[in-house]
């Protein structure tokens, strides 16, 4: 089992500068969980692109940007926007897999299907 994200120092200095932002985080990482999840069934032969994979490049940013995890001790001055979107991006940096899945949702609503002027992995015919 992985480390707990909200534990790490990025997502507790996140709580603490900006709780609104922390929260969208948390409901992110639920929207993006259900879509990573049918990746290794789909593609059993890649590397395990699982939302515990994005949880792992959250612990490794907080080694980064963090004297000894703690939130209290940034090596470098974030902004709580700056925070949310590095978190963002961990949690994104895998969505072009739902394109190639076609069946699940884009993170903004819409669809990527044959015949709407783009093929089923998103690519523009």
């Amino acid at each position: 089992m992985g480390t707990d994200f909200r534990k790490t120092a990025l997502m507790g200095f996140l709580k603490d500068k900006e709780p609104v932002y922390w929260g969208k985080v948390v409901e992110l990482r639920t929207e993006v969980e259900n879509w990573l999840s049918y990746i290794p069934q789909t593609f059993p032969h890649y590397t395990r692109h699982t939302v515990q994979h994005s949880d792992a490049i959250l612990v490794q940013l907080s080694k980064l940007l963090f004297r000894d995890d703690s939130p209290e001790q940034p090596v470098v001055n974030l902004s709580a926007m700056e925070t949310y979107i590095l978190v963002a991006a961990a949690y994104l940096h895998d969505g072009g897999w739902d394109r190639l899945l076609n069946w699940v949702p884009h993170p903004l609503g819409f669809r990527f299907s044959k015949g709407a002027g783009f093929d089923s992995a998103g690519c523009r015919t």
